[in-house]
Formats: structure tokens, sequence, C-alpha cells
């Protein structure tokens, strides 16, 4: 009865509900993804039964599930103090702390889980896969084969593998790995995902982005997704449809997947893009003919599609892109002539950003002022700060120790003002930047770019191959590590390039 009131959506009174049909009420809603529900109903009841363990359990699933990770923690621990030593808790502990990116406790509870139940795959492979993620790859490759010694068929602690191979630069082994995860778990999205990123990377189109449509099963992605019942626009549709893009990763990824803009309005003359506000000038005047809005009621929708998905419609080949890697977006011209009538006369300009803000690789892409020394410290080049984030304090450090003042004009809001470090960049002669959104502005407006790639973990699909020109941006030239964190013959080659014209 109380599950067909559910089917029916009747009003179900939860004061005439006993202990046991609470909790199956509660397991109902989990188990239908009704994850708000679940906790709405928790809230309300206070079981004086064993199931009041459960009840906090399937809340903290729930908040885990729903990314509330310091509620989840709270919960799973009141489970433990009603029934202690639970390998489960534990284990949604490791998972929680994890991510959170605390390493300490992440390692404690997962080492928990394993201690209270003997060969727990789960939580041995989670061990291994945090240990892959903050860099103990000797750690991380112990757990990982020992769960798959215990469980031959465990499809996650092959992913991992193949993740950790790939952070080592090990495309070969990584792809093995991937494809021994599919092989066990046809529908183990994570696997079809990562193993997209490598095709992408090796040109392999057709395949790469078939399995790239995965990433919509990734919980990452989830969160971004346009939610509407309306059907993804296809290349046969209407041409008098009316088609919504929408951003569906970061701001560099925008930037790189719309230069498609042009080719899907030749399909539909009916086309609205969803675009980061502070995007919308630079995007306006590059495409006229296009209505861009940074919000959209979602009922004038007849087709919609992630940018992200464009390019498996456009892209079949390496002539494909290289069609399309041009510079594509229009500067306020009239502003960069502005802006470079007050920098410093007679000397080349060179703008220069050493930092991603990317959450989980952004360390790996990243370096510092003192790595970048032996280039700083050239003669007869001036250098502008086009860093999004507060540099002020590091770049003082630098002036007082090397004497080098790195110019930061403070008329231009590098962080908000995209438009303006857009003129910035096509002010400056040349640019040189780490992987990250300064570096798409740069390719997309056609400048003259060298950009630092670590080796291994950060290194992006689309850059391809070191030490060549980009194949979706024209003129960046890749300069990439040969050691694993160490710049040193990556700024060598730049400076003895940058002697050369100077």
């Amino acid at each position: 009865m109380l599950l067909q009131n559910i089917k029916q959506k009747k009003q179900i009174n939860l004061s005439e509900l006993t202990d046991s049909e609470l909790l199956k009420l509660i397991l109902n809603f989990f188990d239908n993804k009704r994850y708000e529900d679940v906790i709405k109903i928790s809230n309300k009841i206070k079981l004086k039964s064993v199931d009041q363990y459960w009840v906090h359990y399937l809340r903290g699933l729930s908040y885990f599930k729903l990314n509330n990770y310091d509620d989840a923690i709270d919960d799973f621990n009141l489970s433990l103090v009603i029934s202690p030593n639970s390998p489960s808790c534990y284990l949604q502990l490791g998972m929680a702390f994890h991510q959170k990116k605390n390493f300490e406790n992440a390692e404690k509870h997962y080492k928990l889980a394993i201690s209270s139940k003997q060969n727990y795959v789960d939580a041995i492979a989670n061990l291994g896969k945090l240990y892959k993620d903050f860099g103990y790859y000797k750690k991380a490759e112990a757990n990982l084969n020992k769960a798959i010694q215990i469980n031959p068929n465990f499809a996650p602690a092959y992913n991992n593998l193949g993740a950790l191979a790939e952070a080592q630069d090990d495309l070969i082994n990584a792809k093995k790995y991937f494809y021994k995860s599919i092989f066990l778990d046809k529908s183990y999205h994570h696997s079809r995902y990562n193993l997209s990123l490598i095709q992408l990377y090796e040109n392999s189109f057709k395949e790469g982005w078939n399995n790239f449509e995965d990433r919509w099963k990734n919980i990452y992605y989830q969160e971004r997704k346009l939610h509407t019942d309306k059907p993804i626009w296809f290349p046969k549709a209407n041409i008098d449809c009316h088609v919504v893009v929408w951003p569906e990763q970061g701001m560099g990824d925008f930037i790189l997947f719309s230069r498609f803009i042009n080719d899907l309005f030749l399909k539909t003359k009916n086309l609205t893009v969803i675009v980061y506000d502070k995007l919308l000038p630079l995007y306006e005047r590059t495409f006229p003919q296009i209505k861009f809005v940074t919000e959209l009621d979602t009922s004038l929708i007849e087709y919609h599609a992630p940018i992200g998905d464009l390019a498996k419609f456009f892209v079949n080949s390496t002539k494909d892109v290289k069609a399309r890697s041009d510079g594509y977006l229009t500067v306020d011209k009239r502003r960069s002539e502005k802006i470079k009538q007050s920098l410093p006369k007679g000397k080349m300009i060179c703008g220069i950003s050493w930092i991603s803000k990317n959450d989980s690789i952004g360390k790996n892409k990243s370096m510092t002022l003192e790595d970048l020394k032996d280039l700083l410290l050239l003669p007869d080049i001036t250098f502008i700060d086009l860093q999004y984030t507060d540099t002020s304090e590091e770049r003082a450090d630098f002036k007082d120790k090397y004497g080098v003042d790195i110019l930061k004009l403070e008329e231009i809001d590098n962080f908000n003002d995209i438009d303006g470090l857009a003129s910035l960049i096509d002010a400056c002669d040349k640019v040189v930047s780490v992987s990250n959104t300064t570096a798409h502005i740069a390719g997309s407006i056609g400048k003259e770019t060298c950009l630092m790639l670590p080796k291994g973990k950060g290194r992006l699909w689309y850059w391809s191959k070191e030490d060549q020109q980009s194949v979706w941006y024209k003129s960046i030239k890749i300069i990439g590590q040969t050691e694993f964190g160490c710049w040193r013959s990556v700024i060598e080659k730049i400076k003895n390039e940058f002697l050369g014209v100077i």
C-alpha cells in the first residue's frame, strides 16, 4: 500500500507509519534517486530502533550524492556512534574526505574500512585512487593491483590504473587498462570518458567523440547540464528551428569549442548561445548575427546542444581542426591600440601568465616567477602580467630580489574584464602562458604564443604533442616538459627562441 501510494504520488502521513515503513519509504526514495526527499523525511523522523543507523547512513549517502560532503560526514559519524566499526561508514567517510581533498582523513578512514573488513576491495581501490590523486604513484599502483588480485573483474581498479599510467605519460598502458575496464563493465562511463581524452589527444576523432559523450554520466558534468526535456540538436533538424547552445565546462573550454558556432549557424538561422557574462562583449562583437544571452527561459527552446558536442558534427580529421585554427574571436582594436600606446616603447612586449586555478590539475600546470627567472631577466623585453589572479605580492618579491618589474595594468581587471584582457593580449608582441584561460584567449585571437605544458598529469587532450604548433590554435607553439615537474628545459627553449628575435 505504501509503495502504491508513492507511485500514485498520494499524500503520505508520516505519523501513521511504522518504523519499518518509514525506513522502506526512505529506501524507496533513495533507490529512485530522490535524494532531497530522503533528507527531508529523515529530518522529520526520530526512530528509536536500530533502524536509526540506516536513516543516518542513507541521509549521509544522499548528502554525498548532492555534493554536500560536510553534512554527509556528520551523518556517517552518527551512524558509527550507533554501529561502531562499520566498514561501509568508514569507506563513505573516506570518500567524503577524498572529495574535500583532505588527504589525511581520507587515508585514515580508508585504512579503517580495510582493517574492519578483510579484503574490502572497494576500500583498497579507493585508497589506491587517493594515492594516485595526490601523486603517491608507487603506493597507488600497489593498492590498485591488490584490489585486482582480490577481484580480477573489478573495473574501477583497472580504470584507476589507466589514470595512473596516463598521469605518468604512459598512454599505451593507460589505453590498455581503460579497454580492460570497459571489457569488464561495458557501462562503466569513467573508463569510456578517460579513453576518449586519449583518443582525442591522438586525433582519433570518430572514436573519441563517441566516448566523449560518456562525460554526461559523470557527476561533474551532470551538475552543469541544462535541464530541459527538449531534444538535442542534430544536423538534419529543420533549419528554421530554434537552437540553444549552452556552456558545459570552464571558460577556456568554452572558448575552444566556440569556433564551431559559425558552423552551426549555417545549419540553423535561429540560434541563441548562452555565454558566460564575462565573455558577452567579446562574443557579441565577433558574431553580430547571433543572439548571445547570459540567462535563458528554457521554455523557448526547440532544440539544444552543449557546446562540447558541436565538435563531433564538424570534426572528423586534423584537417577539419586546422581549417578552424586561425584566430576566430574579434578584439576591440581601438582599445588594443590605446593600451599599446601606454606601454613602454623600444622593447618587445611579452604578456605572461604562469598560474592555473584548475581545482584538480592546476598545481601541475602552474609555476612561480622564480621558475621563470631566466626568461624574465632577459634584456630588452617588457613583461606584462596577464594573470587573472592577484599576483601583487609575488611580483613585488621578484622585483625586490632581481630588480625586474612585471607590469600590471591596473585599469584592466584581468579576471572580470575578459574583453579588456583580450585587448591587452592583442597589444602584446608575444605571449608566454601555461595552460589556462589566458592561453585560450591568446590562441582564439591569433596571438603568437609559447604554451608551457607539464609532462603527464595536467597535459590536456587538445594540446597534442610537445614541441609543435598546436593543432587547435595555429598561433600557439607547444613547449612541454621533458622531465616530470621540471620547467628548466621549457624555459631554456623559450629563452633561446626569444634571443633569436630580440
